[in-house]
């Protein structure tokens, strides 16, 4: 399982610029790649989101001229957000 993560957390793993960073991440929520796990607010009233990934693994293989992607949904990742989505009022 995957576990949540901040979108700084991810800037210093990943050694990208801000911009970058936040770009790619959007791109990434927005085609239902990433899921907002989690929204903290700090002592001092700053938001920031927990993301993580629907995705358990993803295998790219490229084979006589042809690309084969074979993803696998982390089932607890989408239970978590269906739980989410249906307990809103």
């Amino acid at each position: 399982m995957c576990r949540a993560i901040t979108v700084n957390n991810i800037i210093k793993e990943c050694n990208i610029p801000h911009t970058t960073a936040y770009r790619k991440i959007n791109w990434m929520l927005d085609k239902g790649l990433l899921l907002i796990d989690k929204i903290e607010i700090t002592s001092d009233g700053k938001k920031y989101s927990l993301i993580r990934s629907v995705l358990k693994s993803l295998l790219v293989k490229y084979e006589y001229d042809s690309l084969i992607v074979e993803a696998e949904y982390d089932l607890d990742a989408a239970e978590k957000l269906t739980e989410r989505f249906l307990s809103l009022k």
